[in-house]
């Protein structure tokens, strides 16, 4: 009876264990937890006003932090900050991959990411930059633009969905992959369609498109990703008055899918403690088993 007792009390144990896992396979499925330990393909950078990497100026930052308020994953999120003083005329902060660097814009499947905007010039929340090849030799490579505040109906393209308002020190979530895009080839002599692609509704190059209409353009339907981007900055600025920022923003949540699944990236201060979960799974099984223990020795 007790070698019956022994092997049954280690499989609920088992059991436990497997539940445990279990539910975090579910609830952590295709998320990855990026912290300064694992950076899992993402760094941090700065750039000029041509996209040429230099230092962080004076007060400039970009870092993983705890917070703000609640986060969409975990606790923390990637900050993203320029000083009106750091002496970096037009310059930006950003969090980027080259992970899916050869992927073909047409095979994303998902694009989305969450903001948190403490400060800015009037307009700007973190957005997103895709540089990509696209195949056509005249215009070799090109970089487009999903910026939120042009995700309205009043803002940006009517055909597109209204993903709402933007609003300060509130965490909000972004569908780039169903929303509007701008493109540098719209500022050039291309092809006059190109000139659809241009930022906000009404004026001279019209407003933002979908992926799908970038992607429809003669030479871009080949079009491939050489890096993603979440940036603040390379605009003007606002009022700073005794602010410390011109630009102060917070990314987290970003999800990317291609044909293999989708992924979605946690942006922590710290690492989540593996170790924490195992003495979690331990307990559960140790009580697991004396639970059964005691049932079962009532019921001799």
């Amino acid at each position: 009876m007790s070698g019956r007792i022994g092997k049954t009390g280690i499989g609920l144990a088992g059991m436990a264990v497997a539940a445990v896992f279990g539910l975090g396979e579910v609830s952590q499925a295709g998320t990855v937890v990026v912290s300064p330990p694992n950076m899992d393909g993402w760094a941090f950078q700065f750039w000029d006003s041509n996209g040429k990497p230099i230092q962080a100026g004076s007060g400039d930052v970009a870092q993983m932090v705890t917070g703000p308020a609640a986060p969409p994953l975990g606790t923390g999120s990637a900050e993203l900050a320029l000083s009106p003083t750091d002496g970096n005329a037009g310059d930006a902060a950003l969090i980027y991959t080259n992970a899916y660097n050869g992927t073909k814009l047409s095979e994303i499947t998902a694009l989305s990411y969450s903001t948190y905007d403490a400060y800015n010039n009037g307009q700007q929340l973190p957005y997103m930059l895709l540089k990509v090849t696209t195949g056509d030799s005249s215009y070799p490579t090109d970089s487009i633009f999903f910026e939120p505040p042009y995700q309205t109906v009043s803002t940006g393209n009517s055909t597109l969905p209204d993903q709402g308002a933007t609003t300060m020190s509130t965490w909000q979530t972004w569908n780039a992959e169903k929303g509007g895009w701008w493109a540098d080839s719209a500022y050039s002599s291309k092809a006059p369609d190109y000139k659809l692609m241009g930022p906000g509704s009404g004026g001279t190059y019209g407003t933002v498109q979908s992926i799908n209409t970038y992607l429809s353009y003669p030479g871009f339907s080949n079009a491939t990703i050489e890096g993603i981007y979440l940036i603040v900055g390379w605009a003007g600025g606002g009022s700073y008055g005794s602010h410390p920022y011109s630009y102060q923003g917070y990314v987290d949540n970003v999800s990317i899918g291609t044909s293999t699944g989708t992924t979605t990236y946690d942006f922590e201060a710290t690492p989540i403690p593996a170790s924490a979960g195992l003495v979690g799974v331990g307990s559960l099984a140790l009580l697991g088993g004396a639970a059964l223990r005691r049932r079962m020795a009532a019921k001799l």
